[in-house]
């Protein structure tokens, strides 16, 4: 049987294998009286995450187009005009102010569907809002006025049944918001195929450790509260099988190679919302006997594991590099 793979040839998988998450957030406002009781409480309702929001999630820490905490600062008006994908300010603004240092917590939902969220808190001082609010968006830090074109997500106040509506605070209250941003996973198989050295190869891409806090809101910070931006690191090729949506994949007598970042990263483009990325393993890694069964990778967007249905040959005298496309897009129910 001839050899598919030749000696001193790059092994080049294209960015087919694509992995897809659904992204929301979801805003709860209080006032609260002098003494620290809740007056009113709106409950948990959506909002809307903008157009320049989804651009946001492309970029990475020193690139152009990055904003820091770039979901940092508050921003809540007195406009009633709907929410749209190109809003890039409060229709009329009221003030703002910086999340409470701290005051942020990450979970993961423990069951399906499965979700990671982030929960951030922003306190307004007593008197610096005043009047009736009807409106509420999240920018950088940096946006102290209106904010610009750099409205990451914005909502209308509603009401229990969804109908537009205000809330009022004296100046002797003060006002508190909370904005969660989750990240939903598609629990489901997806099965795609591939193209190395001419030859088709059938994947099974699933998401892995969808349990664990650290792989979907902390280390990689797609929504992460100090950074946002899209980061990519580290990558797992092994000789075993993927595992469950709650596992990884596994290996067997030690066969399995380790990076701890991506050697390449495509350059974001504005409105794509999805990124290509790509690690490279050398001559002298990843030569399993049985061939490459698995890869693993974390990214902005969780971590995910992928299934080599015939595994990849590869030895001493060639280069694996493997390529994966993430995308993100608005979560429906």
């Amino acid at each position: 049987m001839s050899r598919i793979l030749v000696p001193n040839r790059n092994l080049i998988v294209p960015p087919q294998i694509g992995a897809g998450v659904g992204v929301a957030g979801f805003v709860r406002m209080q006032v609260l009286r002098s003494d620290g009781s809740v007056k009113h409480d709106t409950g948990e309702f959506p909002n809307l995450i903008t157009n320049t929001g989804l651009d946001r999630m492309g970029y990475a820490s020193g690139e152009s187009g990055y904003y820091n905490l770039h979901y940092d600062r508050c921003h809540v008006g007195s406009g009633n005009t709907a929410p749209a994908f190109t809003d890039i300010a409060l229709a009329s603004p009221l003030g703002s102010v910086n999340s409470v240092t701290g005051a942020y917590t990450m979970s993961v939902s423990g069951a399906s569907p499965w979700y990671s969220q982030n929960v951030q808190q922003y306190d307004f001082a007593v008197g610096q809002i005043v009047g009736n609010v009807a409106e509420v968006g999240f920018a950088a830090r940096d946006q102290t006025t209106a904010p610009g074109n750099h409205l990451a997500a914005r909502a209308l106040i509603v009401d229990g049944g969804g109908t537009p509506t205000t809330i009022s605070v004296l100046a002797d209250e003060m006002l508190r918001v909370f904005y969660t941003r989750r990240i939903y996973c598609n629990e489901s198989d997806v099965n795609q195929t591939i193209n190395l050295s001419g030859t088709p190869y059938d994947t099974v891409l699933r998401p892995a450790e969808v349990d664990n806090v650290y792989h979907w809101c902390r280390s990689y910070e797609g929504f992460n509260k100090n950074s946002g931006g899209f980061y990519i690191n580290n990558a797992w090729v092994r000789n075993g099988d993927i595992g469950a949506i709650t596992a990884d994949a596994t290996s067997s007598g030690g066969y399995q190679t380790y990076k701890n970042s991506f050697d390449v990263a495509s350059t974001y483009v504005p409105g794509n919302y999805y990124r290509d990325i790509e690690s490279h393993f050398t001559a002298g890694e990843a030569n399993f006997p049985t061939g490459v069964k698995s890869f693993s990778f974390g990214c902005g967007f969780g971590y995910w594991q992928v299934r080599f249905v015939t595994a990849i040959p590869k030895t001493n005298l060639q280069i694996l590099k493997l390529k994966a496309r993430i995308s993100w897009a608005r979560h429906t129910p």
